[in-house]
């Protein structure tokens, strides 16, 4: 029977510290936006905390998703909206 190690693969803990120090925050128009508020996601591991998580309201959602048919222009149709995607 093969081993199994059970934890982080090698390059998360880069990835880790990363989103440790700034956060994660929600992606506008390639850039990142402070939202309004925060929480905090946890390892389902062993509930470390990762990050905190920018909070996107009604308004943060809806500038994202502006900024996301601008960035697609000249794919109409359902084609456009398939390649719309928000990093909540």
């Amino acid at each position: 029977m093969p081993h199994i190690q059970i934890g982080y693969p090698s390059n998360l803990e880069g990835h880790l510290a990363r989103f440790a120090v700034g956060g994660i925050q929600n992606l506008t128009g390639g850039k990142d936006v402070a939202g309004d508020g925060t929480f905090e996601t946890r390892s389902p591991v062993n509930a470390r905390l990762i990050a905190q998580v920018a909070l996107g309201m009604a308004a943060t959602v809806d500038a994202a998703a502006k900024a996301a048919r601008g960035g697609v222009s000249g794919m109409g149709g359902a084609a456009g909206r398939s390649c719309t995607a928000l990093r909540i």
